[in-house]
């Protein structure tokens, strides 16, 4: 099911198992399986999108778009392509989109601390340009590495 104007429109019933199609900062859940990014932005489907499984022993299984979500959702999830920095104590953080301006909060400056788990299993160094994503209605405080 998805909503429309605020009424639950059902998808085709003739479709046996929908899911919805979970966005998250780094990759999308649907059902138990997890979908990378780079999958995600190849297979242009959006946060509450209903999906079913295509055939195959694919794993994760393809994903065939039913219903399209047509709400905007306050999910929202902003992306920006930043330039690596070091920070205090070695610490790397973003503090200039890839352009060299400043990544704007509010009309503000703001400097985003790069999660050490992001930057491992990346292996992101100092001077790299990379894509942060958060969701907009958290802030910039809780970006992950996309």
């Amino acid at each position: 099911m998805t909503i429309k104007e605020n009424a639950i429109v059902a998808p085709n019933p003739r479709v046996k198992r929908t899911y919805r199609f979970k966005r998250q900062l780094v990759g999308a859940q649907v059902g138990s399986y997890h979908y990378g990014e780079s999958l995600v932005r190849r297979m242009n489907l959006r946060d509450g999108d209903i999906v079913k499984f295509k055939s195959s022993n694919q794993v994760p299984p393809e994903l065939e778009l039913v219903q399209r979500n047509e709400l905007d959702d306050s999910r929202k999830i902003v992306r920006k392509k930043v330039i690596v920095e070091r920070y205090q104590q070695g610490e790397l953080v973003a503090r200039r989109l890839h352009d060299g301006k400043p990544i704007l909060e509010g009309g503000k400056p703001v400097t985003i601390k790069l999660s050490p788990n992001d930057v491992r299993r990346d292996n992101v160094q100092v001077n790299d340009v990379i894509e942060v994503a958060y969701y907009i209605n958290r802030g910039s405080e809780q970006a992950r590495i996309s």
